[in-house]
């Protein structure tokens, strides 16, 4: 390892990162009792508590949960160290204080507002800074004190910890790095953390952060009260979304010796504390128990997704969740977004225009998020609170309606992005309201939405159904921009020979009719004369937009030659009507040669004539117009 690298060389000569292997093992699994030893024969067998521990080591239990929680609910662990965590020093309030961490939120420390908020990715600090002083606290809901609620902080770091260790008495951190990775020790043992995975370490446990790849940021949910569990799979089944199988859970390290002037900061209540020691209290040596840290590869998530029509909700997409007494509303769910494949038909893919009675905060890690095409940058941050409106900006709209229904399925690739959702109303710490990497344009992003409301509701179908830009031109010219030359409209000859469903009695399908749900689904059923009509869906919706505006429809031609169907209808006609004249001639000239019944004759020449003026008078004016 080379100290080449400031921040590296601070981690080469910390003892508790010093000789760091990447090369870890784990334990899997997700809610399993586990048991491990740093040194074979150091856990005690058959009981939790002896009389002697094995190699002279304590016993000491840390408990999770309260004693008399349902045994499938209980969590517990037990250590046994060098020397009990007991050893140290009165805890003393921290100097100087941390104003950007917050463990209460109320209308003395908090702001609210119902506005869409949006936060730009932080700088790296200038001076150094270390993982605790790097958290900044930017939104929550609730109490420590009262052991309900939630914070989410985000940090920017650029130190590692030295001879200091932090222990989370509040609640449970769920940390999602962003940028570097993050080594981490832990009291049972070693976790190496990169940016796509997640790391929980739970309420009590004492850890440092390591920064092996110099500065860092990321995201952290905090919860009160509560432990964070895999959600139910209900109609999914037994396989599917985080897969126990891929939470790892570290194996039992250990350090030894005299480390003077050791710090354990304390966060209680949202304040911190430190007290100090003369050794490591990463001394457990074995341990066994379910209370444990544990991390995850995000990209081992296995997502479910609609695979014909309609977006599915993000719960689909949850990885863990902590619950509150209401079956079904959680505390806070962590939502992830990964690489997956949209194949829904007839749909909007992007997700949905929503309001929702949970409040939703999105980090990203890395990409561009499926519905926001600028501005939500990887490091950045979301917030929409109870109720707010939210969705789709104007360009991820637009690029949703050009590619249309005949994009196929296609796969959202290098982009992560995450949701934390609560049930909770969070209030705005200071910091996010007043900081300078807060988008206060952030609602522009929806400003260019258009209205394309149709009273016939047929702008939407043309859009859905893929008219064309001139076509659509038609539409336009409703609110005032019609020109003459937009585009010529079909005919109704056209539309019958494709679906073979019009007829002169019929006429247009009505809104209900099995025609046009043919229509609206963008199912084609095309007639004889399909292979000189293309496109005959396009065209029928085009039709009741010409016939809604009043415009004149096309006159239908022959596909033999391009012959107006008007005109060719004058020729038959003409034709047919010139009959009698023949008649007539061959009869007069019958009668010259037979010198009798010589007026009828002349009788049927007048009336052949007069018929052939009128069908060309016919033909020549009404012929193209009757269709």
């Amino acid at each position: 390892m080379s100290s080449d690298r400031g921040v590296l060389g601070e981690l080469v000569n910390n003892s508790s990162f010093h000789g760091w292997s990447e090369d870890l093992k784990y334990m899997a699994g997700f809610g399993n009792h586990f048991s491990s030893e740093a040194l074979v024969g150091s856990l005690p067998e058959g009981q939790n508590n002896p009389l002697l521990c094995p190699m002279g080591l304590y016993a000491e239990q840390i408990s999770g949960t309260a004693f008399t929680v349902p045994r499938r609910s209980n969590q517990r662990s037990w250590f046994y160290r060098i020397r009990p965590s007991v050893t140290h020093e009165p805890f003393q309030a921290r100097k100087p204080h941390h104003s950007n961490l917050l463990g209460e939120f109320n209308q003395e420390n908090c702001s609210f507002t119902p506005n869409q908020l949006r936060w730009k990715p932080v700088d790296f600090p200038e001076t150094p800074t270390d993982f605790i002083d790097g958290l900044y606290t930017m939104c929550g809901a609730g109490s420590s004190f009262l052991r309900h609620g939630f914070a989410i902080h985000m940090y920017a770091a650029n130190k590692s910890m030295e001879e200091c260790a932090f222990c989370n008495a509040d609640g449970d951190f769920l940390i999602v790095p962003q940028t570097g990775r993050l080594w981490i020790i832990t009291e049972c043992g070693r976790l190496q953390v990169s940016p796509g995975e997640i790391v929980v370490v739970p309420q009590g446990f004492r850890f440092s952060v390591g920064l092996p790849d110099g500065p860092s940021r990321g995201y952290v949910a905090e919860i009160f009260g509560t432990h964070f569990q895999l959600p139910d799979l209900g109609p999914i089944g037994a396989n599917g979304l985080a897969s126990p199988r891929d939470f790892y859970v570290p194996t039992a390290w250990y350090e030894d010796g005299t480390h003077l002037g050791y710090t354990i900061v304390q966060k209680f209540g949202g304040d911190l504390f430190t007290a100090k020691q003369d050794f490591s209290p990463f001394n457990v040596v074995s341990w066994h128990g379910n209370y444990v840290p544990y991390k995850y590869d995000l990209n081992k998530f296995c997502p479910y997704n609609t695979v014909l029509f309609d977006h599915g909700d993000p719960s689909i997409n949850t990885v863990l969740t902590a619950p509150t007494d209401k079956p079904g509303v959680a505390l806070l769910d962590f939502v992830v977004f990964p690489s997956r494949w949209l194949v829904a038909e007839h749909t909007f893919r992007p997700p949905y225009y929503h309001r929702n009675c949970m409040s939703e905060f999105m980090g990203l890690i890395y990409g561009t998020y499926e519905a926001k095409a600028d501005g939500f940058l990887p490091g950045g941050a979301t917030l929409h609170a109870c109720m707010t409106p939210h969705g789709p900006d104007r360009e991820t709209y637009e690029k949703a309606l050009q590619r249309g229904d005949e994009a196929g399925p296609y796969k959202i690739e290098d982009a992560l992005a995450f949701m934390f959702e609560s049930a909770l109303l969070p209030r705005i710490s200071p910091w996010s309201l007043e900081s300078p990497f807060r988008d206060v344009n952030y609602y522009q992003c929806w400003t260019g939405l258009e209205s394309h409301f149709s009273p016939e509701g047929l702008k939407e179908e043309s859009t859905r159904i893929g008219v064309s830009n001139d076509e659509r031109g038609a539409v336009e010219g409703r609110r005032g921009r019609r020109s003459s030359e937009s585009s010529t409209c079909p005919s109704v000859w056209d539309v019958w020979q494709c679906t073979g469903s019009i007829s002169a009695n019929d006429g247009i399908p009505s809104a209900g009719s099995a025609s046009r749900s043919r229509w609206s689904s963008g199912s084609c059923r095309p007639g004889v004369l399909s292979s000189w009509i293309p496109g005959c869906c396009r065209q029928f919706t085009h039709l009741e937009l010409c016939i809604a505006e009043g415009r004149p429809l096309r006159e239908p031609r022959l596909p033999c030659c391009g012959i107006g169907l008007g005109w060719f209808l004058f020729i038959i006609g003409f034709f047919l009507a010139a009959i009698p004249w023949y008649v007539g001639a061959f009869v007069l000239l019958c009668v010259k040669r037979f010198d009798h019944r010589e007026k009828p004759g002349y009788v049927a020449c007048t009336i052949g004539a007069i018929i052939s003026v009128i069908a060309v008078i016919i033909g020549a004016t009404k012929g193209a117009d009757v269709w």
